[in-house]
């Protein structure tokens, strides 16, 4: 064990000799390298990232029976319209941005939020200005179309609130014009007693048919009433925070930059000084 710790103490030493003997070597590379990566900062437009997140449209269940979807568009569905080329070519063409379609799609990341209705959409793009017009127009384009199948979701609640309204307005009718028949038995002398009878039981069972269907109607719409008001438009949930600084800022470039380069300086060293001795 002491022979393995005095060889890697040895390799240690040559290891550091080499460096200090080639140091004018590792340190142009060094120097080089960072000036490159200064240069290509400042020449390179600056990579920025804004991140949305939307509320997709959703619908709570009051009862079973009126609507089994509960959602108004599925996350996975958000995520393959908006990587879709038919929802990204309008908006390349809309801003005049020349991109191709593969690489705007690879510029955004769509991420689900589990057990949620939520989605984020991470957009990186060079230029905070271009990203900022890029992201408000994904969004917007999104949202909209979110909101028009909310719409249609809603339109189509109100459709049966409106059918139901006039199943109940016919069942009153049918009570009230009931209600009166029975009423209107009693005027029949005692001779017709035995077929008022039979027609006094035959529209109560008529009646009573009726009063539970309303009961029925009635329920339906509140809980319609209810799925209604339960509904959550598309929308913005959290709105993007123009971001200050992109996201691989100089500092961090020169400094990955000049840990690359000296790492390869010393083993470029390193090979040099094998080379030489293996010659000698």
């Amino acid at each position: 064990n002491q022979q393995y710790i005095q060889e890697d103490e040895i390799d240690l030493r040559d290891f550091v000799n080499i460096a200090i003997k080639r140091k004018k070597l590792i340190l142009t590379i060094f120097l080089v390298s960072i000036v490159i990566a200064v240069v290509a900062s400042l020449l390179m437009p600056k990579v920025y990232e804004m991140t949305t997140m939307v509320q997709l449209g959703s619908v709570e269940i009051i009862r079973s029976g009126i609507d089994k979807d509960q959602s108004v568009m599925k996350k996975e569905k958000a995520r393959e319209i908006i990587l879709s080329k038919s929802f990204l070519l309008p908006i390349i063409e809309k801003l005049n941005i020349k991109i191709k379609v593969k690489d705007l799609k690879n510029d955004i990341k769509i991420i689900l939020i589990d057990e949620t209705n939520l989605i984020k959409i991470k957009i990186v793009y060079p230029g905070l200005d271009m990203l900022v017009r890029v992201n408000n127009a994904i969004v917007d384009s999104f949202i909209a179309r979110g909101k028009s199948i909310y719409q249609e979701k809603v339109g189509l609640v109100n459709k049966w609130l409106k059918q139901l309204d006039l199943d109940i307005k016919n069942v009153e009718a049918d009570i009230n014009r009931t209600k009166s028949l029975i009423s209107k038995l009693s005027d029949f002398d005692n001779n017709s007693q035995s077929k008022v009878f039979l027609e006094a039981i035959q529209l109560q069972n008529l009646l009573f048919g009726y009063e539970n269907n309303l009961i029925k109607l009635k329920e339906q719409k509140n809980d319609l009433e209810l799925m209604l008001h339960s509904f959550r438009e598309f929308g913005i949930f959290d709105a993007p925070i123009k971001p200050e600084k992109p996201i691989m800022p100089m500092e961090l470039s020169v400094l990955i930059a000049g840990i690359i380069s000296l790492l390869c300086g010393v083993f470029l060293a390193s090979f040099m000084e094998f080379w030489q001795k293996s010659k000698d």
